[in-house]
């Protein structure tokens, strides 16, 4: 009995043992995280890179190949100015160290602005996050402080095909930062506000409206 037990350990061991070896982690961002961009407008490539190695970057904005550090466990990022209309996009690829090739894939769409107010506007991106949360006090009194934390966030938009967009925000909470006026029909803005303890989340929205000759669309989006 005692030497069928100790069969069947050593043939689970090798078993337990590869289900908790960790996969490679292979991702890759794009900041800001839009698809459509401009011409002269910045772009940041981001990867992380966790057991696996022989990481290739290839650009095509312009055609270019760029060889990460060979080392696993790589942080890294690449910044270029976009020179060129049309489809363009990054690919990273890794060989991880279970013998499998990761690729990740990320494109986008470059445009000169010709195609404004040729389709009623749309809605590409419209989202906040949350960056930093400060034990300090980034210009909101101590004693409001009762409330939450104070959270450091970010409002990002795309919206292709719009002429203008007028951003405004409100609601019964007094803790958030204010936004409004016209603002351009894709960009980011960084906002500082109190992250409710209660159900205060529920009343503060920042609102950002786009139009052009054809129509006009709007969204709204709460900070929690």
């Amino acid at each position: 009995m005692k030497n069928i037990l100790l069969m069947a350990l050593s043939l689970l061991l090798p078993a337990v043992a590869q289900a908790q070896v960790p996969k490679p982690v292979v991702k890759l961002d794009l900041d800001p995280q839009i698809e459509w961009r401009r011409l002269g407008e910045v772009v940041t490539a981001r990867w992380s890179v966790r057991r696996a190695g022989n990481c290739v970057l290839n650009s095509s904005v312009p055609a270019s190949d760029y060889v990460l550090p060979a080392a696993p466990g790589a942080d890294g990022s690449q910044t270029m100015t976009l020179q060129h209309t049309g489809t363009y996009g990054y690919r990273l690829t890794c060989d991880g160290n279970d013998g499998v090739t990761y690729v990740v894939l990320k494109d986008f769409r470059v445009t000169d602005g010709s195609e404004v107010g040729t389709r009623p506007p749309q809605v590409e991106s419209y989202f906040i996050f949350a960056s930093d949360v400060f034990v300090g006090n980034p210009g909101v009194p101590v004693a409001d402080l009762r409330f939450g934390v104070v959270v450091s966030g970010e409002l990002v938009w795309s919206f292709p095909y719009a002429a203008n967009c007028v951003a405004s925000s409100g609601g019964k909470a007094a803790l958030y930062q204010p936004w409004s006026g016209v603002v351009d029909t894709r960009g980011r803005q960084r906002i500082s506000f109190v992250r409710p303890l209660g159900p205060l989340s529920a009343e503060y929205e920042y609102t950002l409206s786009c139009s052009n000759a054809l129509g006009t669309v709007g969204r709204s989006v709460k900070p929690w």
